[in-house]
Formats: C-alpha cells, sequence, structure tokens
C-alpha cells in the first residue's frame, strides 16, 4: 500500500503486479520476531534491475493483511513430540497389561498413578514425596478406551499446535498441564485409588487453543487455521462437554465398572485447560498486537499463572492428606463417611500409624470398621474421628 514516493495515489496509478510474498524473518518462520519486518522478492523487471536477489523491506504492515505459505513450516517444526508421547503413552499402555500375566495391570501401574496417599493394604502411607508421580500418572489409563480417547484427541488438536509452534514449547507446555492437573486434583474431591490419563496434557493443548482464539480470534486471516474462529469455538465447546458428560457418568460407575480404582478428575481437565490458555497467552504468537495485550494481558497471564501455581503447590505441600480446597474454605475441610479410608486415617489427629492396623477398610474403600467387623463394637461403622480415636482406645485398652 502507497509504494513509492507517491503515496496512494501513484500506487492507483501503477501496475496491479502481483507479488509472491516469503517470509523470511516474520511470525512464521522463526520462534520470535525481531522487528515486524516483511520481505519481499522482487522481480527484476518490477525492481528496474536485474539481480533477482535483490529486496524491498515494508514496515508498518499489517500481518493481517498478509498471506503465508507454511508448506514448509512442516519440514522445520515436525510434530515430534506430539508422535513421540502418543507413541509412550500407546506402548506403556500395552506394556503394563501383558508384561506380567500373574499380575493385574493395576497392580503393574500403581507405582506410577498419581495419588498422595498410599493404598489401605500398605498402611496408608504418605506418598507426596515421590514426586515423579506428578509426570508419570499420564502412562496409565483405566481401559483401553479411555486410552483410545485421549489419544486421538491428542493427535487431532495437538499436530496443528506442534507443527507451528514447535516441539519444544509444546513439551513444555504439555508437562506443565500434566503436573497442574495433579496439583488441582489434589485440590478437589478425594481420590479413592489414584489419578490416570494424559487429559491434562491433553487439556492443556485444548487451553492452546483457546489462547489463539482470543488473541488471534478477531484477525481475518489466521495462518495454518484451517476452520474459521466459530467453527473452532464450535468444535472445543463440543468436546469439552462430552468430556464433562463423560466424567460426570464415570463418577456415577460403580469401582468395578470404573477400572480396579483407577479414576479420572474433572479437576485435573480443569487445570490442564488453565495451565494451556495462561500459557498460551504468553507464548504463542500474536497476529496483530494490541497495545492493551501487551499492557494488561500478558501481564495479568503472567500474574494469575504464577498465583495459581503457588497456591496449588503449598497447598498440596502443607496438607497429609490434600483437602479439598472448597471444602476447607467453606467446611473446614474435615473428612467423613463417604471419604476414601486412608484419607480418613491419615487425616485424623487422633490416631498414630501404628493404628491404623486396627481397622479394616470396606470393599467400597470409604466404610471403615474396627477389627474384623464380625460383631460388636468391631461391626459399627465408623465415621468421624473422634469415633475413630474412641474405637481405638477401646481396642488398646482390650488389648492391655
Amino acid at each position: 500500500e502507497g509504494l513509492g514516493n507517491g503515496g496512494p495515489a501513484a500506487a492507483a496509478a501503477a501496475p496491479a503486479w502481483v507479488y509472491e510474498v516469503l517470509f523470511l524473518d516474520g511470525p512464521y518462520a522463526d520462534d520470535e520476531e525481531p522487528d515486524g519486518t516483511v520481505r519481499l522478492t522482487l522481480d527484476a523487471k518490477v525492481g528496474g534491475g536485474s539481480d533477482k536477489s535483490s529486496f524491498l523491506v515494508l514496515t508498518n504492515v499489517r500481518a493481517v493483511l498478509m498471506t503465508a505459505d507454511l508448506s514448509d513450516q512442516l519440514s522445520s517444526h515436525p510434530p515430534l513430540f506430539i508422535a513421540a508421547i502418543s507413541l509412550v503413552q500407546l506402548v506403556a499402555f500395552l506394556a503394563f497389561a501383558f508384561v506380567d500375566s500373574s499380575k493385574s495391570s493395576e497392580e503393574n501401574e500403581r507405582a506410577l498413578w498419581f495419588a498422595p496417599v498410599g493404598p489401605f493394604e500398605e498402611g496408608c502411607p504418605d506418598q507426596r514425596r515421590e514426586a515423579w508421580r506428578l509426570v508419570s500418572y499420564q502412562l496409565c489409563h483405566a481401559s483401553g478406551a479411555h486410552l483410545a480417547s485421549n489419544l486421538v484427541l491428542q493427535l487431532l488438536f495437538g499436530l496443528p499446535v506442534n507443527m507451528v509452534h514447535g516441539s519444544a514449547r509444546l513439551a513444555g507446555v504439555y508437562t506443565l498441564g500434566v503436573v497442574g492437573g495433579a496439583l488441582a486434583s489434589a485440590a478437589g474431591p478425594s481420590l479413592g485409588g489414584g489419578l490416570v490419563g494424559c487429559s491434562g496434557g491433553l487439556f492443556a493443548i485444548l487451553g492452546l487453543h483457546v489462547a489463539d482464539l482470543a488473541i488471534n480470534g478477531r484477525s481475518a486471516r489466521q495462518s495454518g487455521a484451517l476452520l474459521s474462529s466459530r467453527a473452532r469455538v464450535l468444535v472445543l465447546a463440543l468436546v469439552v462437554a462430552a468430556e464433562v458428560a463423560f466424567q460426570v457418568l464415570w463418577s456415577e460407575a460403580g469401582p468395578g465398572d470404573r477400572g480396579a480404582g483407577a479414576v479420572s478428575s474433572l479437576f485435573a481437565h480443569g487445570g490442564g485447560l488453565v495451565v494451556g490458555c495462561l500459557s498460551g497467552l504468553v507464548i504463542l504468537r500474536n497476529i496483530e498486537v494490541e497495545r492493551y495485550e501487551q499492557e494488561v494481558v500478558l501481564p495479568l497471564a503472567l500474574a494469575l499463572g504464577a498465583l495459581v501455581a503457588t497456591l496449588l503447590t503449598f497447598w498440596y505441600a502443607d496438607h497429609d492428606p490434600p483437602r479439598p480446597l472448597a471444602a476447607a474454605i467453606f467446611s473446614g475441610g474435615a473428612f467423613g463417611p463417604g471419604d476414601p479410608c486412608c484419607w480418613r486415617l491419615r487425616a485424623c489427629g487422633r490416631l498414630d500409624e501404628e493404628e491404623y492396623a486396627l481397622f479394616t477398610c470396606a470393599a467400597d474403600g470409604s466404610t471403615l470398621r474396627l477389627g474384623g467387623g464380625g460383631g460388636g463394637v468391631g461391626a459399627l461403622e465408623l465415621g468421624t474421628c473422634k469415633e475413630l480415636g474412641a474405637a481405638a482406645e477401646t481396642a488398646a485398652g482390650g488389648l492391655g
């Protein structure tokens, strides 16, 4: 627009040349935009000379008015990470299912589940120091259908992000989503078994799409976007709604229908989504940067991300076992009937770890009784910490 000294009027009188735009510096060839400059390779007859390597440099060109051929982007940013992590998760599922026929898949995977508290059979140990669980649970899935649904969505939404933004950025956001999903689940309703699935990373990818729509959705042409902004919003809304519906049905299923004590958590999905949204506002390329985005949106995303990460990390590290955050704020966070056996025992300050062996936990994972429950005091279901402490004192007195 306005090429040469004649300004817009001269441009109108000039021949209507058609140029092929080659992004040698701009928003898509490299990870950074040094100065927002776009270079156009000129044919000799237009440049007035014979040197076809000459360049015309245009500044202050709105990126929304430009289009770019991103075919070379597929080779410069091959989807290595999303392909590799999906393959690792598939191989891990098959290995856990078939590596030892004498054990169930649950027994093979239990060392990788995210579970702040260990199983009742092992004395309800505190597992928060086993930091690998914050990441390793993504390698475990409750069933083949659980794995298949995650991998299909992960590849569908992750491939374009990987090809445009590269493996390093996606790997960082994906891993943060997995960790954020684990910490968010620890601040939600207590986990009876262990958290499994790669949904924290998957929803971090969906969060990146949401962030891209927020900062680039207004642009008329989004390079690399196969769908319009409205279509992308609709697809994302349908995926999230379907996942929420699945989780509601999952939570209403019996323990045997859920896959051997392994669970998935809406809080983990929400944690991954928040990580993806906030990370995307910071790291994604903005086609047309507005002043308020630099001065308000970016600092706010950084501050909010730091606040959420600090809160969830300290909440997880400071509570044994981690209490539901909302319940702690509004009702004191006390555990009671319906909560997992181990969580109730560990949360009861009147009990020592050695006294956990005095109780039995029913098959539902939440009903505690003293001893074998064959009669007398043992037949009673124990609810509150006060009842547990009194039962332990009664058992100790009987042994004495």
